[in-house]
């Protein structure tokens, strides 16, 4: 609507008819357009061709499950009347606490307001707001049960203590660390995302160019991927005695072993996200390279532990490692 007085009315009597809403029934009846609390680059917002096929409501781009629907849902059911750059903008615009009430995420009960008000008067560090998040977030039970569906087996694990509070135990590397959350989070990007939203040719394997490339694909089932971990059992054995008794599900949550500060574990997640950095960057993987990043990183926790007097518990950490530093 180009009309600059028309534009007036309709974002006047936006301010006048809508209000902040506090249940499911009216956010979903919520009109989309020209509402003043959904606002991109702080103005309300008007698809025309997302209106004339009738995108109106919230309730239009939501499921039977109250989620939001992929952009390839909005496609298989409206039609391509809008790119998912600027459909997930539109979510994005949503207000978060209409979300947390359409998915019925409440935060335990907590209210939003006190919540944050305790935060302010607080001297908590982002470190404790974020474990807060984590033990308030219902939604990662719906991640173990995708995690369920695609490894085909029970998790028989607490997602908040087993896997995600051992993200920051398991390594110091921040990369490592915000690989392994977006991994298991399911936010990496690979062929076959790539190809559905048009950015790629092909939704085959970068490395084997013959399966879909899927994140489980990539990282364990490609060839290519097969034939780096089992060099690096053997290379583990040999030259420090470990044994890695890999599965897909132990890889993928980094529990080789039970115990988070085993080097194991790190080595685990260092080789997923050196095959994650290969096929991004178009290159096979060798275990040559992936020796050199083992060690490197082994190098920066002894320089951060001789600098703490923590050297008896970096040896502990690396035990059979350290003597191969030449390697």
């Amino acid at each position: 609507m180009k009309h600059g007085f028309w534009q007036d009315v309709l974002n006047a009597w936006s301010k006048l008819n809508y209000s902040r809403k506090d249940n499911v029934t009216d956010i979903l009846d919520s009109v989309l357009w020209y509402n003043s609390d959904i606002l991109v680059e702080n103005k309300p917002i008007f698809y025309l061709k997302c209106y004339e096929i009738g995108i109106i409501k919230i309730s239009d781009i939501v499921n039977e499950n109250n989620e939001f629907l992929s952009y390839n849902e909005l496609c298989r059911k409206y039609g391509n009347v809008i790119d998912w750059v600027r459909y997930y903008g539109l979510i994005a615009a949503i207000p978060q606490d209409y979300k947390n009430i359409i998915r019925n995420e409440d935060f335990n009960d907590i209210e939003l307001a006190t919540f944050y008000d305790n935060l302010i008067k607080k001297d908590l560090t982002s470190r404790d707001i974020y474990f807060k998040f984590i033990t308030c977030d219902d939604s990662l039970t719906k991640i173990a049960e995708k995690w369920e569906e695609k490894l085909q087996s029970p998790i028989n694990t607490d997602f908040r203590s087993d896997v995600f509070a051992k993200i920051k135990i398991m390594t110091l590397s921040t990369k490592l660390r915000s690989f392994h959350f977006r991994l298991l989070r399911n936010v990496i990007f690979t062929n076959d995302k790539l190809k559905s939203w048009n950015l790629v040719a092909s939704d085959k394997c970068t490395f084997c160019n013959i399966e879909i490339e899927t994140p489980l694909h990539l990282l364990w089932h490609c060839q290519t991927a097969s034939h780096l971990w089992n060099q690096l059992s053997t290379w583990c054995k040999n030259h420090a005695n470990r044994t890695m008794n890999l599965t897909l599900k132990r890889v993928i949550f980094c529990i080789i072993t039970d115990n988070p500060k085993d080097c194991i574990n790190t080595i685990c997640l260092i080789a997923m996200q050196y095959i994650y950095s290969a096929r991004c960057l178009k290159t096979l993987p060798n275990v040559a390279c992936l020796k050199d990043k083992i060690i490197d990183m082994m190098n920066i926790e002894k320089y951060i532990a001789t600098k703490n007097n923590q050297m008896t518990s970096f040896r502990k950490r690396w035990n059979g490692f350290i003597k191969d530093q030449a390697i």
